[in-house]
């Protein structure tokens, strides 16, 4: 049973066929063969080099296992420039329209900025809030906007769980991100809390990818 990892930093996951690795840097060198996400992460930005980083993300941002653009997004904790972090999201959300590419987004308490620029951009293609851990209220207004999030290690504490538990199947994902904690298990966690089998969750997960991707995941016989 393949379980769908929307986005991990493992070079090589133990469901490398459904796992989505994310890379930060060194975009010259994705591999042809696996699937892959493209991003200017907000903490990295260095002013000096990022225009070249973009070119370097365009290109890769062109192979067909490039399944998305991202992580890529805003954040208010750390302590890169404000305005550099916009102009290099509005710039990747750009990127993302040009190539329909479905956007896998990093926000720390900055929510409502992030749906402007979205909202600004008219956002169709696919998004992705990963490594979601916030309330119920933000959760449920980010459905609505039709994008999706995604859980990871933080199902693990019963505020996320509880939030997990009430929101549609139908537009949610699971990860790895860059915790340790295997996706076997980030799966049985979300099983437990929706009361359901792992093959079941996993059949949904499947069934987002696909929609989201356009890639049909097809589990061994």
């Amino acid at each position: 049973m393949l379980l769908p990892n929307i986005h991990t930093h493992t070079v090589a996951p133990l469901n490398a066929e459904a796992a989505i690795i994310n890379r930060l840097s060194d975009f010259d060198s994705v591999p042809e063969t696996g699937f892959y996400s493209v991003g200017l992460h907000p903490w990295h930005l260095n002013e000096d080099t990022v225009e070249l980083e973009f070119d370097k993300m365009i290109t890769a941002a062109l192979r067909k296992n490039v399944l998305a653009v991202g992580e890529c997004g805003l954040d208010k904790v750390c302590n890169t420039d404000w305005q550099l972090q916009k102009k290099w999201f509005e710039a990747q959300i750009s990127l993302a329209i040009q190539w329909g590419k479905p956007m896998i987004v990093h926000c720390v308490k900055a929510f409502w900025e992030v749906r402007i620029e979205l909202k600004k951009n008219w956002m169709e293609e696919p998004v992705i809030f990963h490594g979601f851990n916030r309330g119920e209220t933000l959760a449920k207004e980010l459905i609505a906007e039709k994008h999706y999030l995604s859980f990871g290690k933080h199902l693990f504490q019963e505020q996320t769980a509880s939030v997990f538990a009430t929101l549609p199947l139908e537009q949610l994902f699971l990860e790895t991100d860059a915790s340790e904690i295997p996706i076997e298990s980030i799966y049985q966690q979300a099983a437990q809390i929706r009361n359901m089998s792992v093959e079941s969750i996993a059949i949904q997960m499947q069934t987002n990818f696909s929609t989201v991707f356009g890639i049909y995941l097809k589990n061994d016989e």
